[in-house]
This record gives C-alpha cells, sequence and structure tokens, in this order.
C-alpha cells in the first residue's frame, strides 16, 4: 500500500514539474512577444539599417567570383589544352594580351587552374601498360593522390576541372570567352573536321554491319526453328560455317559501339566541350552576405543584445538580493 502511495506521488510530482515547465515556457513566450510589441519601432530601425547596409555592402562589395568548369577534351587535345591554360595563367597581368585574346579589361580573370577528374577504369582501359605494370604505381597513389594528377597520366583522362576566379565585375561572359580562347586552335579544328567525318562513315558502316547480320538471322530464321540455345547453332554459308553465338556477339558490340559514337559525336562541335552548367558566384564566406541577408543578421543581433542585457540585470539584482540577506 505505501509502495502504491510513493508511486503516485512520484507521478503527481512529474506532473507538476511538467506543468511549471510549460507555465514557464508560455510566460517567456508571452514576455517576448511583449518585448517585440513595445520595441516594434527599433526592430524597425535596425531592419533599415540592416537593409541599407546590405544595398552599399552589395554595390561596393569587391569580392572575388569563382565557378568550376567540368570540360571534355576531344581529338586527344588534352595536353594543348593544359598549355593554353597555363599560358593564360602566365599572361593575366597581361591586359593587352588578355584583350588579343577576346578578353575585355573589365572582369578579368584573376586565377584559373586545371586538374584532371581521376578515373581509375577509364586510366586502366587507356594506358598502354598491362595492369601488372601500373600496379605499382596505383598502390603508391593511395598515399600520394597527386601521382593520378600528374603529369605522367592526365592526358588518359575524359573529363577535366577548370577552377576559375575572377574580379568582381565579371560575369559569365568571361567564361564564354575562355571557351573561345581554347577552341580557336587551327589546327585541332582542322583535326576536328576530319574525326567528325570519320566519325560519321564509322556509324554508317557500323549501321551497314548491324543489318547484314540481322539479314543473315532472318533467312535463317526463314528457313529454320532457332530455340533457345542459339549459341550452339552454326550456319553454312558455302565457304565456311559461322557460329551463331559470336554472330550476336558481333551484333551487340557493334550496336554499343554504335551507339557510343553517336553518344560522342554529338560532343564533337568543340575542341574542348563544357560539361556542366558553370556560372560566377562569390566566393563562399563564413556568412552569406546580401542584401537580403544582412538586414536578418542585424536583426538577430539586436535580439542577442536585448537577451543577454535582461539576463544581466536578472542576475545583477539577484545578487543584491543576496548581498541585502547577508
Amino acid at each position: 500500500m505505501s509502495q502504491s502511495n510513493a508511486d503516485e506521488i512520484d507521478l503527481g510530482l512529474i506532473f507538476s514539474s511538467l506543468k511549471n515547465s510549460f507555465n514557464n515556457l508560455l510566460i517567456r513566450l508571452y514576455y517576448g512577444i511583449q518585448f517585440l510589441i513595445k520595441n516594434w519601432w527599433v526592430i524597425g530601425i535596425v531592419a533599415i539599417l540592416g537593409v541599407a547596409t546590405g544595398y552599399f555592402y552589395q554595390k561596393y562589395n569587391k569580392s572575388d567570383k569563382t565557378t568550376t568548369i567540368i570540360i571534355q577534351t576531344n581529338f586527344k587535345s588534352t595536353s594543348y589544352v593544359y598549355s593554353a591554360i597555363d599560358l593564360l595563367s602566365y599572361k593575366l597581368n597581361d591586359t593587352n594580351y588578355l584583350e588579343q585574346i577576346g578578353f575585355n579589361r573589365q572582369g578579368l580573370i584573376t586565377e584559373i587552374e586545371v586538374e584532371p577528374i581521376v578515373n581509375i577504369l577509364e586510366l586502366l582501359e587507356k594506358t598502354m601498360y598491362s595492369y601488372r605494370a601500373i600496379e605499382p604505381l596505383l598502390e603508391k597513389a593511395d598515399f600520394e593522390d597527386e601521382l593520378l594528377t600528374s603529369e605522367v597520366f592526365f592526358t588518359d583522362y575524359k573529363y577535366h576541372k577548370i577552377f576559375l576566379s575572377t574580379t568582381n565585375d565579371a560575369d559569365d561572359e568571361v567564361i564564354d570567352n575562355l571557351m573561345d580562347y581554347l577552341n580557336s586552335n587551327q589546327k585541332f579544328n582542322e583535326i576536328k573536321a576530319v574525326v567528325i567525318e570519320d566519325t560519321k562513315d564509322q556509324i554508317i558502316e557500323l549501321s551497314k554491319t548491324i543489318e547484314g547480320i540481322n539479314n543473315l538471322i532472318n533467312s535463317f530464321s526463314d528457313n529454320s526453328s532457332l530455340d533457345n540455345r542459339s549459341k550452339d547453332i552454326y550456319i553454312s554459308t558455302g565457304g565456311g560455317i559461322m557460329d551463331m553465338g559470336l554472330l550476336m556477339e558481333k551484333k551487340a558490340g557493334a550496336l554499343k559501339l554504335r551507339e557510343n559514337l553517336k553518344s560522342e559525336i554529338v560532343k564533337y562541335d568543340d575542341i574542348v566541350t563544357v560539361m556542366n552548367n558553370p556560372s560566377l558566384h562569390y566566393k563562399d564566406r563564413l556568412l552569406h552576405l546580401d542584401q537580403n541577408s544582412i538586414p536578418v543578421y542585424f536583426i538577430v543581433a539586436f535580439l542577442m543584445f536585448s537577451y543577454l542585457k535582461y539576463q544581466y540585470k536578472k542576475v545583477k539584482k539577484l545578487a543584491k538580493s543576496k548581498q541585502s540577506e547577508l
């Protein structure tokens, strides 16, 4: 019986404590609303000051802008692209040179770098070395990431990142100017024309091959019934015997290659193809500052100051009451 009474008392204390906490929360909320109503004009002035500060900050802010451009290098132009970007980086202070290659005096590039997007599978497919020969280098790359982005391998990657920083006056036109600069090489444009024509011819030949295989399979199907074991079927062509399974594999390979060529030729309009939608933006900071965010920071700072001031007066009053008791 006594144990039951003790449990009821404990539950009563818990509910009472929760009720008091909830009431205290409501009281604090009431005081907060009263503070906002009483000081609405002060908050309004702080907000106006914040808007004005944000306007002038955004107008006269000289922070640099930045973006990352993801590119694909076509026609084995990777070395050329890296050399062209290195030359541009070296000539950034030469405004006459920049104007000659299409850049304006306003909105100049302040920094530009390029690095490959590392793809191990792509590296293994393109490298002239066997996996056993390249394995020690890959093991070393676990400890030295710079190895995979060094001059040893960077030409074997298809995709690359250009890190671009500009002055505050620049807009997205500088990105277009950069692409025009990289795509202006006469020799690679001549190579481009040749590669495009060759790729078109390859697609036509692959289509003829696929059509020929289809005709051969259809002619056999008209004269025979095929079961699910097509890999065990052989066709007599008069001059020899053809494995049906091998024929189907060749068709699948031709279809895949044609699909890849069709996808690549779309990107052959330029020496360097942009693969994302880059846009210049201000460099990241701990706090985002603009005409919309600065007023919010001002109001939050005012509310925090007012709360700390209230707590200070409260503690000061408690301290005086303790002293009077002593």
